[in-house]
């Protein structure tokens, strides 16, 4: 009774002072997203190179060294270079910058206006709020500055998964979300949790052929510029990324397996991981969209090895909280939980990333903190999916 009653207590307080609050952390973000903004777009097109634009340089550099048949230390899947030669394959890298850029530029705003749709916010000012929180966090901002690739996996990756939990049977749309999907398969550490949920939509069985199919052709077309063929490139990729994968990374299984000195455990481990979302995936296919976007972004983020861009894929599983917190209250104050999960999230993600670069042990409670949080909203998203498993409720696309 005394639990209800606290409950009932906090929702009335921020019933009292949520606009006002929402208006202080608007102006709080809009400086932020200001300052950073404008500082990563200036590495990402005037900083030398590097650390100005630098993944966007080393991928730049590789793209022209993969069609060249020249040797690199190869990091990305071969189906990936022809994607990337439409963003550097034809053009100077001065130029290449400034494409970056522009369709940086664009799928960031078409991203922060997807998912603060999804978040479903009935007033202006919460909109508003959640949309320049978008723009705000540090792993936009690293993703601009660095020229990195996850702003342009993301956007058509969920675009390409709406598409397909739409079951429209118009074979353009089909194809649409094919190639949304392909387009994003370029980074798999990202993209290949989210499948299972592709995989158990229904109908979804010709776009999954369709997506094998278009990676099966880009990957011979590739190769056929590779004198070493697909076995050299996996024999390249191990040597060049064993020991980047399990220590230069952070918050992921192959970054803790590596600081334990188990690294053969850590492709078990990540395996493992990756078949139980599948598994999770399919007892909760009829589940919330968001729900389900929300657990395999976390198992995404945690599965393999990512950097502080990829902390972008938090924004997802926030986005199913907010939904949750909008929904009508719960016997379980499930609102409530929801409420200081993402209150703890929203400011871990706005806080500098730089944190993480501080020596040991100054840099502990930035990384502990993150994947803590991290861990707990999985927790919550898949208890609050199988609550409603149990009680029957079916979310109709």
């Amino acid at each position: 009774m005394l639990c209800v009653m606290q409950a009932e207590e906090i929702r009335n307080w921020w019933q009292k002072h949520r606009n006002g609050l929402l208006r202080c952390g608007l102006v709080l973000m809009t400086a932020i997203a200001t300052a950073r903004l404008g500082y990563e777009f200036w590495r990402l097109l005037f900083d030398a190179c590097p650390p100005g634009a630098i993944d966007l340089h080393t991928i730049y550099t590789h793209t022209h060294d993969w069609f060249s048949g020249r040797p690199f230390p190869a990091m990305y899947p071969p189906a990936a270079y022809p994607i990337f030669w439409l963003f550097y394959g034809w053009l100077p890298i001065t130029v290449s910058r400034w494409l970056w850029a522009l369709t940086s530029a664009a799928l960031l705003i078409g991203l922060a206006l997807l998912l603060t749709r999804a978040i479903g916010s009935k007033t202006r000012l919460e909109r508003f709020f959640w949309f320049v929180f978008f723009l705000a966090i540090y792993p936009t901002a690293i993703t601009l500055g660095n020229g990195q690739l996850t702003l342009h996996i993301i956007f058509p990756l969920l675009a390409g998964i709406l598409l397909v939990k739409k079951r429209w049977s118009h074979w353009g749309n089909g194809l649409l979300a094919s190639a949304l999907l392909l387009f994003a398969l370029v980074k798999p550490s990202i993209t290949l949790p989210f499948l299972w949920i592709v995989l158990f939509a229904a109908g979804s069985l010709r776009i999954l052929t369709v997506i094998a199919t278009g990676y099966a052709a880009l990957t011979l077309f590739s190769l056929s510029f590779r004198e070493d063929g697909l076995f050299g490139f996996f024999e390249g990729l191990k040597f060049h990324s064993s020991g980047i994968f399990t220590h230069q990374g952070y918050a992921n299984l192959y970054a803790w397996f590596g600081s334990l000195d188990l690294e053969a455990w850590a492709f078990p481990a990540a395996a493992v991981v990756f078949f139980a979302s599948g598994v999770w995936c399919y007892r909760h296919r009829h589940s919330d969209l968001w729900l389900q976007l929300g657990v395999v972004a976390i198992v995404a983020r945690l599965w393999i090895y990512h950097r502080l861009y990829d902390d972008l894929l938090i924004v997802i599983p926030m986005v199913a909280i907010l939904r949750i917190t909008s929904q009508e209250m719960s016997s379980q104050n499930s609102d409530i939980i929801a409420g200081l999960l993402l209150f703890l999230c929203w400011g871990g993600l706005l806080i500098p990333g730089t944190l993480y670069r501080l020596p040991l042990p100054w840099g502990v409670p930035f990384q502990v903190g993150h994947v803590l949080i991290w861990i707990a909203i999985l927790i919550f998203l898949a208890l609050h999916a199988e609550r409603l498993r149990q009680l029957n409720i079916v979310h109709k696309d």
